[in-house]
């Protein structure tokens, strides 16, 4: 379920989820090649922090809903919503971004 928020603090959701899910993803040694943009997300995901708490925007813990499916609760102005995710949508998301990260 959404929460009625506006679509630009919906959009800073999303970037947080997909900013922490590729810090994960590449502090994973087996992409050490790709280590030398992890701090650059990090920043990223640092000033996608600030503004969270500058709006009270709060993303738990992801809960895997099944083999498919994750869902992350949030909670903004009050009102808690869910952020449903395909697993496989995901990963496709993160392999764009890194591509956009790389070629610069």
């Amino acid at each position: 379920m959404n929460a009625p928020i506006p679509k630009e603090e919906k959009h800073l959701i999303y970037e947080y989820i997909y900013t922490v899910n590729m810090v994960g993803i590449l502090e994973h040694k087996k992409f050490e090649k790709y280590a030398y943009l992890i701090p650059v997300l990090r920043t990223e995901l640092r000033e996608i922090k600030v503004k969270m708490k500058d709006l009270k925007i709060e993303v738990e813990e992801p809960v895997q809903v099944d083999d498919w499916f994750v869902e992350y609760p949030y909670r903004a102005h009050g009102y808690h919503g869910t952020m449903r995710f395909w697993k496989f949508a995901i990963k496709l998301e993160l392999n764009k971004r890194l591509k956009r990260y790389i070629e610069g």
